[in-house]
C-alpha cells in the first residue's frame, strides 16, 4: 500500500507541475485563447506528463487491487476452491490491468517533439476521439468486472 500511496503521490506532483500546461491546450482548442510564443513546447511538455500521469494511475490502481487480493489469499489459501477462484480472479485482474495500460494512446500521449505537430492532427481527428472513447469504456468496464469479482471474497 505504501507503494500504491507513492505512486499517487507521484502523479499529484506531475500535476501540480503541468496543470497549467493542460490548461493551455484546453484554452487554445476551445477558442478561448490564442497559442502563445510557447505554446508548441508547453502542449508537449502537458501531454507528456498526462500521459505519465495515465499510467502511473493505472498502476498505482491495480497495485491496490492486488495489495486486496494478497489479503484474500491469507484469509483462504487453505481451501482448495477458494484458492483455485483466486487464482482465476489474480489472473482476470492481471489481464484487465494490462489490458487498460495497453489501450492508452502512447502515441499521441508521448509523441517526440519533431513529430508532435503531425501526431497532435492526427489524434485531433474524429476517429482518433472515437477510438480513445472506446478504449475508455472497455478499460471501465473491466475495472469494474475485477472489483466484482474481488468483492466476491466477502462472499465466500
Amino acid at each position: 500500500m505504501l507503494f500504491a500511496l507513492a505512486i499517487m503521490c507521484a502523479i499529484s506532483v506531475l500535476t501540480q507541475m503541468r496543470i497549467q500546461n493542460v490548461y493551455t491546450i484546453s484554452a487554445v482548442g476551445n477558442g478561448v485563447e490564442g497559442p502563445g510564443p510557447t505554446f508548441l513546447e508547453d502542449a508537449h511538455a502537458g501531454l507528456l506528463a498526462f500521459g505519465a500521469t495515465n499510467v502511473l494511475w493505472y498502476i498505482g490502481i491495480w497495485v491496490v487491487k492486488l495489495n486486496f487480493l494478497i489479503f484474500f489469499y491469507r484469509l483462504g489459501h487453505q481451501i482448495t476452491g477458494y484458492l483455485v477462484f483466486w487464482w482465476v480472479v489474480l489472473v482476470f485482474t492481471l489481464g484487465c490491468g494490462a489490458t487498460g495500460i495497453g489501450l492508452i494512446q502512447y502515441e499521441c500521449l508521448f509523441s517526440k517533439f519533431s513529430e508532435f505537430t503531425t501526431a497532435m492532427i492526427k489524434c485531433a481527428a474524429t476517429e482518433s476521439f472515437r477510438r480513445t472513447y472506446t478504449y475508455f469504456k472497455i478499460s471501465v468496464s473491466l475495472d469494474v468486472v475485477s472489483d466484482a469479482l474481488s468483492e466476491c471474497f466477502y462472499l465466500l
